[in-house]
């Protein structure tokens, strides 16, 4: 990843990472071009050229070589030169692999090594950069899980932090160039974000944003262990939270340190505490609170079965888990309990 962030992958203005490295394409006449010192070295190319003929190469009025442009592949030029009688195999062998090296059909990528738009050179690709996303939270989670050292762990969530900025849903519309909740499938070098439409993009973003709210799935069971989310995602203060289930809008009063979303069509409420528990509350019957952050294999299937049995979930998120707020630099921080300095300008 910092060898990423320092390569020219890198685009500064977009704050994101290019499919491949941008490059300059050769004129059209620097094409089918043979090196000259190739051809003086070479017997075969020799006596082609003094023989006139040209079924296999020809020379142009500038003294440039080239290949016979019927032939559109080496091995097109393979049968050919095999059927000559007077090539011999070594020839044969020799002047493929300079085809080739000519040619270099084989690094050929479509669009991305050929045009200037359609995911084309110095364009970045946001679907890509979207998955960089999804696997760089997967490695964060997996680390967590293991224990690793908590300073790789920081390093990484930077990281997921400034790719997860570079994407258009947190960038003003004069950079992304046009409406940032909108898809776009690239933006070339020379312009803003081209091709709308529901790229793959947002699927991978969907579930990055459920690994960002630590929402996991094991052997049936629902779990609820954030890593990865600050401090300044939950509400500061009370609101209501307006957000629609089945087509019919639904309200719910959000207390401070708080963070709502939907789960199978479930309002699930974070809140900030001191300890993880999960709380279910059904349409009728009291609620049903468990300590530790797992729904139960029970309340799980009635959540994925979407039986309507379950009406709301609250989660109780320890505080210590959660990253501090944006932009806080001080090493004591004291989780956003108020203690921290300004953010960073």
């Amino acid at each position: 990843m910092d060898a990423l962030r320092a390569s020219n992958i890198y685009r500064e203005d977009q704050n994101s990472y290019m499919l491949y490295p941008d490059k300059n394409l050769p004129l059209f006449f620097e094409k089918n071009a043979i090196d000259k010192t190739i051809v003086e070295n070479n017997e075969w190319f020799r006596q082609e050229l003094v023989s006139g003929r040209r079924d296999f190469i020809e020379q142009d009025i500038n003294g440039i070589v080239h290949f016979n442009g019927a032939f559109r592949n080496s091995e097109q030029l393979r049968i050919a030169l095999e059927n000559d009688a007077r090539t011999s195999d070594q020839d044969v062998t020799a002047l493929c692999k300079i085809y080739e090296d000519v040619f270099e059909h084989r690094r050929f990528t479509g669009r991305s090594g050929s045009m200037y738009k359609y995911e084309g050179l110095g364009s970045i690709y946001w679907h890509m950069v979207s998955k960089l996303l999804l696997a760089t939270s997967e490695v964060i989670v997996a680390a967590s899980e293991s224990g690793d050292d908590d300073l790789l762990i920081s390093r990484l969530t930077t990281h997921f932090d400034e790719i997860k900025d570079g994407l258009g849903l947190h960038k003003a519309p004069a950079q992304y160039g046009a409406f940032p909740t909108d898809p776009y499938s690239h933006t070339p070098g020379f312009c803003g974000v081209q091709q709308p439409g529901m790229t793959g993009q947002v699927k991978e973003d969907v579930i990055t944003r459920f690994s960002e709210l630590g929402v996991k799935v094991r052997a049936g069971e629902i779990e609820f262990e954030p890593t990865m989310l600050k401090r300044d995602e939950f509400t500061t203060g009370p609101g209501d939270w307006h957000y629609s289930v089945g087509g019919a809008g639904q309200v719910e009063d959000i207390q401070p340190g708080s963070l709502a979303f939907t789960l199978c069509g479930v309002p699930v409420i974070y809140r900030l505490s001191d300890s993880s528990a999960v709380t279910i509350v059904t349409g009728e019957g009291d609620p049903v609170k468990t300590e530790g952050c797992k729904l139960g294999v029970f309340w799980s299937r009635s959540l994925f079965q979407r039986d309507q049995l379950v009406r709301k979930i609250l989660v109780d998120i320890p505080e210590a888990i959660v990253r501090p707020q944006a932009g806080c630099q001080e090493p004591s921080c004291d989780k956003g309990k108020g203690k921290c300095p300004e953010p960073a300008k």
